[in-house]
């Protein structure tokens, strides 16, 4: 009885013990020590891997442990395509594939389940998810491989997809159908496909965002080899440049007015147009709109009545439509776009001689030369009054102006500025030391002065009056100023050398890290990038095969691929007041 009062006692006691320390008594589960990363194992499968003279519809496959099948259908990749549609059935360790319909007679298959299956508790990814087998007596054993890059960056690219089409069938394009062979570029950008049947082929790359296994033009960057691949053999170093290039036709959409303007509307990005009316003797502004995909018109004509208007669109593949449209506006209480300003360099150190460039998001039919200048410690220094400087855009909204600016001016107005500086510095000090004792700090009391005085312009500035340029809808810019500072040689580095070549035509670029184009030379026999900031670049070279001026982007339909980009192997660090030699061979 002492011993049943003694365990009732401990056993009260104990639970008053854990209310008093609630913390103490939650229940933790033990960790489990290291997270399992072994990838799921296939023990045996129904054919076995690389079986040969295989007519069944139905596939099995067992694994070490349990498995789950991740977005398996998308996941999966079989070559060469099939039309059959299957059914998978999963059951803890292990599942089957049934198709619906045959597999072609003496042809070998590959199913490649990439990430489709993984382990069911943490998700790793099977190792060897390839799996061969062939209808016929032997297996096929050819290949191609390769490396995707990106024409215009260089860059390697993972997630491509890279297919091949027999030329046989002449059904079945990227367009409209699925390539009859394919894989992805992995991490590195390379590619590999395999156990293909000897034949001729057309092999191409493209980005498949949507999964369609068809290239949408319009948004998936593409690249191909415009010869015909005669694989008897494994192909090596196959390697493909792709790029964005919408190569659809060009189709004018719709003509229509909207708000208060008249709109040609176009199915893609356009790089040039014209127009002229028919038979009225009117002048027309327009513009780019939507990206490039419409021209905008503007009302400026004094007839209400519809006038017949000719017009000319070219796309980047110099697509040409032609046409005419009937053009009439409609009232409308919508407000006239904003007029806006982008002023080019837009801030920062400029040299002595650099082009001023203004683009405008309407047409400008007035300028006040008066009121654009430029100014120093609120000086003028520049003033624009001859017209030839003015270097309009057939459609009135880009001007460029060739600067030089009087730096000469400004170091003796600085110079001025500096004295007239010292001189009231040096007066307040004599005024200071003789106060009487017992007033402000001299350093103080300069302190309070200098702080009532105005701020000034104390650098270079770019000044637009209000008014200064009045759009084709008489809406006009407010004052604008922009701060610029002068730019001595010493700040910048300078790259230079021979150029070494065999193409009769090329373009030589600067690039920075993010591929944007910093200087550009033509058909230099001698290359020199000067006034360049400090920083890494890169050089890139667009050849002119036709040496007709420009890079040509090709045309996967008429089978003309893209002229070609070489890249310097390295990257080039600039240094300030640095000249680097670097002789160029290509």
């Amino acid at each position: 009885m002492k011993k049943i009062l003694s365990l009732i006692y401990l056993s009260f006691f104990s639970l008053a013990l854990l209310s008093l320390f609630p913390k103490c008594a939650n229940i933790k589960p033990p960790t489990g020590g290291p997270r399992d990363t072994i990838p799921p194992a296939l023990l045996y499968s129904v054919p076995p891997n690389k079986s040969i003279n295989y007519k069944g519809r139905t596939f099995y496959f067992e694994f070490n442990e349990r498995i789950k099948l991740d977005k398996f259908k998308n996941q999966l990749i079989i070559t060469p395509r099939i039309e059959s549609k299957y059914t998978t059935k999963l059951k803890k360790n292990s599942f089957t594939m049934i198709f619906d319909d045959d597999f072609k007679d003496s042809t070998t298959y590959t199913f490649n389940f990439r990430e489709g299956i993984k382990d069911l508790t943490e998700g790793n990814v099977t190792k060897d998810n390839k799996f061969v087998f062939s209808t016929g007596n032997f297996i096929d054993s050819l290949s191609i491989t390769g490396t995707v890059t990106n024409l215009i960056t260089g860059d390697t690219l993972e997630g491509i997809l890279v297919g091949i089409y027999n030329i046989l069938d002449d059904t079945v394009t990227i367009f409209n159908g699925s390539p009859y062979y394919f894989t992805e570029t992995d991490e590195k950008g390379f590619y590999s496909l395999e156990n293909i049947i000897n034949g001729v082929y057309k092999i191409y790359a493209f980005k498949d965002d949507n999964s369609n296994l068809k290239l949408e033009s319009k948004s998936e960057a593409y690249g191909f080899i415009p010869d015909t691949l005669f694989l008897n053999e494994n192909m090596e170093n196959i390697d493909i440049r792709i790029y964005n290039l919408d190569i659809r036709d060009l189709e004018l959409q719709t003509a229509m007015p909207s708000g208060k303007y008249f709109y040609i509307n176009f199915n893609k990005y356009i790089t040039d147009y014209t127009l002229y009316p028919i038979k009225e003797k009117i002048q027309l502004f327009s513009g780019y709109a939507k990206e490039h995909h419409s021209v905008k018109i503007y009302n400026t004509f004094e007839n209400a009545d519809s006038i017949e208007i000719a017009f000319q669109a070219k796309d980047s593949i110099n697509n040409i439509v032609s046409d005419s449209v009937w053009v009439k506006f409609k009232e409308s209480n919508r407000k006239p776009d904003k007029f806006e300003l982008k002023i080019s360099p837009k801030a920062g150190p400029v040299p002595v001689n650099f082009n001023l460039t203004f683009n405008f998001s309407k047409p400008v039919t007035y300028v006040s030369k008066d009121s654009i200048f430029f100014q120093f410690d609120t000086t003028r220094i520049n003033e624009f009054p001859d017209d030839s400087l003015f270097n309009w855009n057939e459609r009135k909204d880009e001007l460029i102006i060739p600067v030089k600016l009087n730096k000469t001016l400004a170091d003796t107005i600085a110079a001025i500025r500096s004295r007239e500086e010292k001189m009231k510095i040096d007066s307040l000090k004599s005024k200071i030391t003789r106060k009487k004792k017992g007033g402000p700090p001299a350093k103080k009391e300069m302190a309070s002065k200098e702080s009532k005085k105005p701020e000034i312009n104390r650098g270079l500035q770019l000044y637009l009056g209000e008014g200064s340029f009045i759009s084709v809808e008489k809406d006009t810019l407010k004052t604008t100023t922009v701060n610029y500072d002068f730019a001595s040689d010493d700040q910048f580095g300078i790259i230079s050398g021979k150029v070494s070549t065999h193409y009769p035509g090329y373009f030589i670029q600067l690039i920075d890290l993010k591929n944007n184009m910093v200087q550009e030379l033509h058909n230099v026999k001698n290359y020199r990038f000067k006034r360049i900031p400090p920083g890494e670049y890169r050089i890139r070279i667009l050849i002119d095969n036709n040496d007709n001026g420009v890079w040509d982007p090709g045309n996967m339909k008429k089978n003309e691929e893209p002229e070609e980009v070489l890249f310097f192997p390295k990257t080039i660090s600039i240094r300030a007041n640095w000249e680097l030699n670097q002789n160029l061979i290509f």
